[in-house]
């Protein structure tokens, strides 16, 4: 990212996505057209092998991913960049989201409200 609006028009946009994925995952709204559950499943299992990937990745690396814009943010509060510790915690979180994600919808069963 090379300007502060194109790195939160990004975070935007992850958070559209997220947002549309979890309600044709798990929504318990009616919607036009809802994939089958084995597809769903299918889905699922890929994604949490993507994130699984790319957190380890993120964890094995030697450098963080865009050092230069998070150093140059200027923010006075909080720890600064630590190096590989900012990239393994970074990439473990990834790692945890994507495996507790399909734990939370076994787990927890969703009643829809009437």
């Amino acid at each position: 990212m090379r300007d502060h609006v194109g790195h939160e028009l990004m975070n935007l946009h992850f958070a559209l996505t997220g947002y549309i994925f979890v309600l044709t995952m798990l929504g318990t709204d009616p919607l036009p057209r809802r994939a089958p559950y084995p597809m769903r499943l299918l889905l699922l299992l890929a994604t949490m092998g993507f994130h699984a990937f790319f957190g380890v990745s993120i964890m094995g690396g030697t450098g963080l991913l865009a050092a230069d814009y998070f150093g140059n943010l200027g923010r006075t509060w909080g720890p600064g960049i630590a190096g590989p510790a900012d990239g393994r915690c970074g990439g473990l979180g990834d790692r945890r989201g994507a495996h507790s994600a399909g734990g939370n919808r076994r787990r927890h069963h969703v009643v829809p409200f009437r």
